[in-house]
C-alpha cells in the first residue's frame, strides 16, 4: 500500500471508529456525523480527535493488518 493508501485508510478508520459507539450509525444524528467526517477528512492527524483508548484501537488495528 502506498503512503497515500496509509492516509486514506487512517481516516476512513478514525471516522468509522466515531461511528461505532451506542447503536453505531443509527443513533448518530446527520450533523454529527457530518461534524465527524470533516474531522477525519479534513487536515492533518485526524487521530488526534480520538480519545486515548480509540488511539489505542487504531494502532491495534494497523499492528493487525501490518500496516
Amino acid at each position: 500500500m502506498s503512503d497515500n493508501d496509509n492516509e486514506t485508510l487512517k481516516r476512513l478508520i478514525v471516522f468509522a471508529i466515531f461511528m461505532e459507539n451506542g447503536q453505531g450509525i443509527m443513533s448518530k444524528a446527520p450533523d454529527y456525523v457530518m461534524e465527524k467526517f470533516n474531522l477525519a477528512t479534513v487536515g492533518d492527524s485526524p487521530e488526534k480527535h480520538l480519545d486515548n483508548a480509540n488511539q489505542m484501537k487504531l494502532q491495534e488495528y494497523f499492528l493487525q493488518w501490518g500496516i
